[in-house]
């Protein structure tokens, strides 16, 4: 009996313990509510609910709370609420996520940007940025209709009148696609470009003259200003391939349209002899040495042969020597002329002038040796035609 009641004791014991360690809690846990009602800050509070977040007072701190946010919304509300900065407004919307007031500051934020895209500094980017943001807003179509006459004004005034020659065209076009990315023109001035684009290559293709840069041409360009060119200049590319081992007979007269017959052979006449060398085919074109320069004959003669030009007697005249390898009889040359060489093209002339008599001559060999029977001087194409 004695063993029974101890255990009877000591269960009371146990019990008095834990109920007084529950009351202790339970005080600790009301005065610390009441230093939160006191101070009633949103640390507090939130410090409260951190540490007793199954208080008994966990509800009304949390009222409490939520109390002073609201009450801090409203106080930040009435700072910005007949504010015109849009940065202030925005981040107190970031900062308050579905307040009462979100809608109204939405339409307030719209006609704020909505006003500033009238002043200096806007441009055709800001009227875009508008779009993107608001593209339900009530001004939608007036802003589209001043963004069409912006990219309508910056076309006709840079670009539809540009000339394509002018290499500042294409800066203006790069800065039109930076200012204009969903313009309505978009289609006219990549054709602009194209066009421009297509004269420069044609101008380099004119510059290089070569049938690998025409054909290029052709292949960025089918539809270009210069095809019908280009396909000439390709087709006579192909042509003179045909002629590059090409020679006239020896003693032809190619320039007999422009420059008449050669004299026959008489015994009053004086004449020019030229052997030619063993390297190059030549043109020998004989002048009058007065201030008209009429040519007085001329013969084409192969290389490692010889010719001879009948001249009138008694005149002063001069020699000139025109040599290359493949001869294209369609050639333009300076004067109209057709005719000449595509490979190794050289001119060259008698620095003196030759007085013959009757049935005086004179022979040119035109052996490249030290020493030679003569020594010719440089000439050019414009002075030989």
């Amino acid at each position: 009996m004695k063993s029974k009641g101890l255990k009877i004791i000591s269960l009371v014991l146990v019990c008095s313990c834990i109920l007084m360690l529950v009351l202790d809690l339970h005080y600790k846990d009301y005065i610390t509510y009441k230093i939160v009602t006191c101070v009633r800050t949103e640390d507090a509070c939130v410090d409260f609910l951190t540490r007793h977040s199954c208080s008994l007072y966990a509800d009304s701190v949390k009222n409490i709370l939520e109390k002073l946010q609201n009450e801090k919304m409203e106080n930040a509300y009435l700072t910005i609420q007949h504010s015109t900065d849009t940065f202030l407004i925005k981040s107190f919307i970031k900062q308050y996520p579905n307040n009462p007031y979100e809608e109204q500051l939405k339409k307030d934020l719209e006609n704020i940007d909505y006003h500033n895209l009238f002043g200096e500094s806007s441009s055709s980017l800001d009227y875009y940025a508008f779009l993107t943001t608001y593209p339900n807003s009530k001004y939608v179509s007036e802003i589209q209709q001043r963004l069409d006459k912006m990219e309508m004004d910056y076309y006709n005034s840079h670009i539809k009148n540009a000339s394509i020659m002018e290499s500042s065209l294409y800066d203006t076009i790069v800065e039109y696609f930076k200012l204009y990315p969903q313009g309505k023109l978009k289609e006219k001035v990549r054709d602009k470009n194209t066009e421009q684009q297509d004269y420069f290559a044609y101008m380099y293709a004119i510059q290089e003259e070569t049938k690998a840069v025409w054909e290029k041409y052709l292949n960025l360009f089918p539809k270009g200003a210069y095809v019908s060119i280009a396909k000439q200049k390709i087709q006579r590319y192909e042509d003179q391939e045909k002629y590059l081992d090409y020679s006239l007979p020896n003693g032809a007269q190619p320039y007999q349209k422009w420059y008449g017959k050669n004299r026959l052979n008489t015994t009053s006449c004086a004449f020019v002899t030229v052997n030619a060398s063993n390297n190059s085919d030549v043109v020998v074109l004989v002048k009058y040495n007065n201030k008209d320069g009429k040519v007085a004959g001329h013969t084409y003669i192969q290389k490692g042969n010889s010719s001879t030009i009948y001249l009138l007697p008694d005149k002063t005249y001069q020699v000139f020597f025109y040599y290359g390898t493949g001869w294209y009889p369609k050639r333009e040359m300076p004067g109209g002329v057709k005719g000449g060489f595509l490979l190794n093209e050289h001119f060259d002339k008698d620095g003196s002038t030759i007085n013959l008599n009757t049935g005086e001559g004179v022979t040119y060999t035109l052996t490249q040796v030290v020493q030679g029977n003569f020594t010719t001087s440089d000439s050019h194409k414009n002075e030989f035609f």
